[in-house]
């Protein structure tokens, strides 16, 4: 019995001495930054303000649009930002992220993200997913590439 209770507290002890787990790493500040960015790119065209939206992308952007099935259309950005302007000029449509997942690259010189969409046209409802490659320049993030497609 004696032995019993010697036993306890020693295994007790022993239990406190593992070493602790190291805390873990702090946030990455470009996850951050990619998530207001994108934020602004969703409310600036739900806005209606193209001039922003276009200043979102680097002049050499492209852009694909993935439809049912195997489709894959590809745009250069001034047809794109057209086709945006006039859908937004003849609609007031808004579109808002559901989920966003951003990956920086090691370097922070550029990001991957992922997000999941909402777009409301008056009573038409979609969902869909933007998968955006992005690149810091002139002291900011710019997309280099953009797919995305309706599920």
């Amino acid at each position: 019995m004696t032995r019993r209770f010697l036993i306890l507290p020693a295994l007790l002890v022993l239990a406190g001495c593992r070493p602790a787990l190291p805390p873990p790493p702090p946030p990455d500040p470009a996850v951050a930054e990619v998530r207001a960015f994108l934020e602004n790119y969703f409310s600036v065209w739900s806005a209606n303000n193209m001039e922003a939206y276009g200043s979102l992308f680097a002049p050499e952007a492209t852009v694909q649009v993935a439809g049912k099935g195997s489709t894959l259309r590809s745009l250069p950005l001034g047809p794109f930002l057209d086709g945006q302007r006039a859908a937004q000029a003849a609609r007031q449509m808004s579109e808002a992220p559901l989920s966003v997942d951003v990956r920086p690259s090691p370097d922070g010189r550029a990001a991957q993200a992922t997000v999941r969409w909402r777009l409301v046209d008056g009573e038409r409802s979609e969902t869909g997913w933007d998968h955006f490659t992005l690149l810091r320049r002139d002291g900011g993030w710019r997309i280099v590439h953009l797919l995305f497609y309706q599920e």
